[in-house]
C-alpha cells in the first residue's frame, strides 16, 4: 500500500520563490488560512510517495478577499 502526501508551496505576488506551507495526506483537505487580504498567491502541489516526488502541477493563483 503506498501512501501519498501532498506538498504545498504557495508565493505572493511580491516573492520570487515558492516556499513550502503544508505536507497533507492524500486523503485530507487543506485550508491555507496564513494569508492575508487582497494579496494574490500562487500555489502549485508536488506528490509525494516512497517510490519519489512528482514533477511540480500547474501553477493556481487566487486573490483573498
Amino acid at each position: 500500500d503506498v501512501k501519498m502526501v501532498n506538498v504545498v508551496y504557495r508565493k505572493a505576488s511580491t516573492e520570487k520563490d515558492f516556499r513550502l506551507v503544508a505536507e497533507v495526506n492524500d486523503a485530507d483537505n487543506y485550508t491555507d488560512t496564513s494569508t492575508q487580504s487582497g494579496v494574490l498567491y500562487s500555489y502549485r502541489i508536488v506528490a509525494k510517495t516512497s517510490a519519489g516526488t512528482s514533477n511540480p502541477s500547474v501553477e493556481k493563483s487566487i486573490r483573498r478577499n
